[in-house]
């Protein structure tokens, strides 16, 4: 088990790597056109990017997962897959073109369908490049895929930015989306010697449509819900009212990518291979569970905390109305954390109709809320999300009990994390009121509370585990001197997921 450990922190620190530095970026980007662009534009460009990301899940099929997990691993599925996506892509792209007009009018923003054009060609780069990252991946070359993210992650920064300060408005973030989808799709070609072949076969497609349905009904379902306030949000309350919300999310969103992301990245292929042994799996799953909550939720609680002075800080005194449903969200996606790796669980052991079912129920929940809910208010809508996490994360586990024999006890330790967080922003923001000091003062004072409350809470209920997180970093700094004296670094990390499009304002950042 621990050479298995040593494998997946090595994995974890190159995830962790590209992920902190590109995200970082991506932030500081963020940052530059919040302040330059309205909340309007800021919603245009969500929904736009919102509406590409499900096309683009629909036309990759659920490709890079199939052939990561594949045993049938020869030329024949390989070039099946990618000449299947790739004329997949290409329709899309170009329905995304032929529509833009007609959507635009639609949605009552004729803004939008110059930017639908402009965007479309994401969608060929991105699903295309699906399988050779996923040829790197079962090769476990994932030290390449992170220095392919940073590269493309940093020059599309650098091109917003540079936009932005040129008066490129709305343009900024559509170069910024363009060029990350570009240097990615150039780099991972470069990194992979595989190319098509035309050796295409029925057999190879047709397990790949096998396979396929279920996922891509799966990440149909899950982008659609990802995505499905921002529709909402966009048509019922106005592109305004979106711009808000995007805001109230991107620092959450940042958060997750750095801690919960890191893990679940590698968790396909770290679960697949454990998946021979139900005590080595049940320990990788439940290792994996409790790290990314010990790294999730004292950021979240700091940030709940944090809020009334961070955010008119970074974006701007315009975006006040992002704060209260940010604060609220905090407490959503630290729930929402103990469900985080049920879809990688249940993947890896070929369960993906188990987890379109608890995709199909999940989308059902999230679209009756959002319809009742959004009306009343960002905040409202928050607060139920809140109260959609903990359905979920239940549904998850009676779930995975039945499929996989993951026991309740597994979710206790990660449980109380969120507890313990709960209660420290509780204490801090009792404090802040008590002490009736100034917004900087009292972020200050609230962010010492939580830190003091939720570090003696760690340490009272998972002392053993913070031991082990320090152990591993010890070998991953131990390994990383290795690779720098010349040893191989071919340790499994990076990226396990699908290409894809994603539908969050900078998401590309």
């Amino acid at each position: 088990m621990a050479e298995f450990r040593t494998a997946v922190a090595v994995g974890v620190g190159w995830t962790a790597a590209q992920k902190w530095l590109v995200r970082i970026a991506g932030v500081l980007t963020f940052v530059v056109l919040s302040r330059l662009l309205g909340p309007a534009d800021i919603g245009l460009v969500a929904l736009a990017l919102a509406f590409l990301g499900v096309l683009g899940v629909v036309a990759d099929l659920g490709a890079a997962t199939f052939l990561v997990q594949t045993r049938s691993w020869d030329e024949r599925t390989r070039s099946t897959t990618f000449w299947t996506t790739l004329a997949l892509s290409l329709a899309a792209t170009g329905l995304v073109v032929v529509l833009a007009s007609p959507l635009a009018g639609l949605l009552g923003e004729p803004r939008l369908a110059p930017v639908f054009q402009a965007l479309a060609p994401i969608l060929v780069l991105s699903v295309t490049s699906a399988v050779p990252s996923a040829i790197l991946q079962r090769e476990l070359r994932f030290r390449e895929l992170a220095l392919r993210e940073m590269a493309a992650g940093l020059l599309s920064a650098a091109v917003g930015v540079a936009l932005a300060l040129a008066g490129a408005g709305v343009w900024a973030l559509v170069g910024q989306s363009g060029t990350q989808a570009l240097v990615s799709a150039v780099l991972v070609w470069r990194m992979s010697a595989w190319r098509p072949t035309r050796q295409v076969s029925r057999e190879a497609f047709a397990e790949l449509r096998r396979f396929g349905g279920p996922v891509l009904a799966v990440n149909v379902l899950q982008s659609v819900r990802d995505r499905l306030e921002q529709f909402l949000l966009g048509a019922l309350l106005g592109v305004t009212a979106l711009g808000y919300w995007t805001v109230a999310v991107r620092l959450l969103a940042l958060l997750v990518d750095v801690s919960v992301a890191v893990l679940d990245s590698v968790a396909l292929p770290v679960f697949a291979a454990a998946r021979t042994s139900a005590d080595r799996f049940r320990r990788a799953f439940e290792y994996a569970l409790s790290a990314t909550q010990v790294l999730l939720v004292p950021a979240l609680a700091l940030l709940a905390v944090a809020s009334p002075v961070l955010l008119p800080w970074l974006f701007g005194a315009q975006w006040d109305a992002s704060i209260p449903p940010a604060q609220v969200l905090c407490l959503a996606y630290g729930i929402a954390g103990l469900g985080y790796f049920n879809r990688a669980a249940l993947l890896s052991h070929g369960r993906s109709g188990v987890e379109l079912a608890l995709t199909a129920a999940s989308l059902t929940v999230h679209l009756a809320l959002v319809v009742l809910v959004a009306p009343l208010g960002l905040t409202a809508l928050a607060w139920a999300f809140a109260g959609e996490a903990v359905f979920t994360v239940l549904l998850g586990a009676v779930t995975l009990r039945g499929a996989l024999g993951i026991g309740p006890a597994t979710w206790g330790r990660p449980s109380l994390v969120v507890g313990g967080g709960l209660l420290a922003v509780a204490a801090a923001l009792g404090a802040m009121r008590a002490l009736s000091l100034g917004p900087v003062a009292g972020v200050v004072t609230g962010g010492a509370v939580t830190v003091v409350v939720l570090g003696l809470g760690l340490w009272l209920t998972n002392a053993p585990l913070l031991r082990q997180l320090a152990d591993d970093v010890g070998r991953l700094r131990g390994r990383g001197r290795e690779v720098v004296d010349g040893e191989r670094a071919d340790e499994p990390g990076g990226d396990a997921g699908p290409e894809r499009v994603r539908g969050d304002v900078g998401a590309h950042q």
